[in-house]
């Protein structure tokens, strides 16, 4: 399945293990923050600035 984020993108392994513990994944990456992505990971927008 895709969910348009890309799969080597480094937050990848934190994401997954975020889901895997159960977890929401911060990240300041806005392509973490859609509707696709968040139906199968709870994704925190975080907006450091």
């Amino acid at each position: 399945m895709d969910f348009g984020v890309p799969a080597d993108h480094p937050d990848a392994l934190v994401a997954a293990s975020a889901r895997e513990h159960g977890g929401a994944f911060a990240t300041a990456e806005k392509h973490f923050w859609n509707d696709d992505v968040q139906s199968v990971l709870s994704v925190a927008p975080y907006d450091p600035f």
